[in-house]
């Protein structure tokens, strides 16, 4: 099994709609989720562009409609931590970490509008990105519009303009605009190599869109630039491929083995590591699974352990980290879990020691022992075993 360089400061997004189906605090029991989530997008409609604002802007209006978004963020928190109190799984790692990002926006409107501010903000619109990126779901596209049309996105870098597409659903507006950023002649395809664009892309329209054959296209498009080296002709040819022979797999019912079987397709497609050659695998089968786990139908212990092992592996091997929640850290640690005496938890929970950062600190360190994610608690599980 390959395993790609991990950066001491990952970077991830996680589940965020998931936070709005219950109720605290402001937000009443018999609003639907749609409601809810419309309310914190529009409380981050209303923060994202004034944390760009110089500090002499803000005045006593702007600062009760502050405590108003803020108040709304605070209790979809309160709702999260409350329905995920008992649950032992991934669901509690997501509260914590969506908690934190609250109380990260709280304390940043609160401190004369620092830098800060904006991307605490980002952090949470990540939390939508991944829940909406990573499986297929109906387009919230005119409600996206509305909200964007409330923005100036001038002021905003174009990778951020591309969660907030991803996190209204408007996949559409958020593929053109990878599009451009590739084809763009003064982004050569090594430089474009180094960000996450292209993964992003297959994200979005193998998981989000269940389309491989717009993925196809686009690479075939992309293939025709005169400045594409071998190494990455090579890469973006086999992807082609694997494309065309999981189009079946994308298109079909969530299968568990299979998700299984193409992800171990990908362990030895090439001996360099980190190069994401097996990008189209491990995607493909992050989307199978994680149709599977939303299903919410029978799986046994072993079928789940496995799963979020396999999860945790590609968000190591694959993905590209992208905001303040650590994806393979709780990953690893809910497939831990869900089976103490499963077969992989030992390798788990050897990754996360290895590759594993919570707020900038090794959790291999001897006191490493987060609210987020408690190495102590996980020690105790596999104390047996350890």
């Amino acid at each position: 099994m390959q395993l790609q360089h991990v950066r001491a400061s990952r970077k991830f997004v996680f589940i965020f709609v998931l936070a709005f189906t219950l109720t605290a605090g402001t937000v009443k029991a018999e609003e639907s989720t749609a409601s809810i989530m419309r309310q914190v997008y529009d409380a981050i409609a209303y923060l994202l562009p004034l944390s760009l604002r110089d500090e002499t802007a803000i005045d006593v209006w702007d600062q009760e409609l502050i405590e108003q978004k803020l108040a709304t963020l605070k209790a979809a928190s309160a709702a999260l931590k409350a329905h995920t109190a008992g649950d032992p799984g991934e669901l509690r790692y997501i509260a914590r970490s969506f908690d934190e990002m609250t109380s990260d926006v709280t304390k940043a409107f609160s401190n004369e509008w620092p830098e800060f501010a904006y991307f605490s903000v980002m952090d949470l619109v990540q939390h939508c990105v991944a829940c909406h990126s990573r499986v297929e779901a109906p387009s919230q596209a005119l409600f996206g519009e509305r909200l964007i049309a409330r923005m100036d996105t001038r002021e905003i870098p174009p990778g951020d303009v591309i969660k907030l597409y991803v996190a209204t659903r408007q996949f559409d507006a958020a593929t053109r605009t990878i599009e451009k950023m590739l084809m763009a002649p003064d982004r050569h395809p090594i430089e474009a190599d180094y960000s996450s664009l292209m993964v992003d892309y297959l994200q979005i329209t193998l998981a989000a869109r269940r389309s491989p054959a717009m993925a196809e296209q686009f690479l075939r498009r992309y293939l025709t630039r005169p400045d594409v080296p071998y190494y990455l002709k090579r890469r973006y040819e086999f992807w082609i491929e694997a494309l065309q022979r999981f189009a079946p797999d994308i298109a079909a019912p969530a299968d568990f083995a299979r998700a299984i079987e193409i992800f171990h397709g990908g362990d030895d497609v090439s001996p360099g590591p980190g190069n994401r050659m097996a990008a189209v695998h491990d995607v493909t089968a992050a989307s199978i699974l994680r149709r599977f786990l939303d299903a919410g139908e029978q799986r046994s212990p072993a079928q789940l352990h496995e799963a979020y092992f396999t999860l945790g592996v590609i968000a190591l091997r694959t993905l590209e980290p992208k905001s303040a929640v650590p994806e393979m850290e709780m990953l690893l640690a809910t497939s831990i879990r869900t089976a103490p005496e499963g077969k992989y938890a030992l390798e788990a929970y050897a990754l996360i020691e290895e590759y594993g950062y919570v707020h900038e600190e090794h959790l291999a360190a001897p006191q490493a022992g987060q609210t987020l994610l408690d190495m102590n608690e996980l020690r105790q599980l596999l104390a047996p075993r350890l």
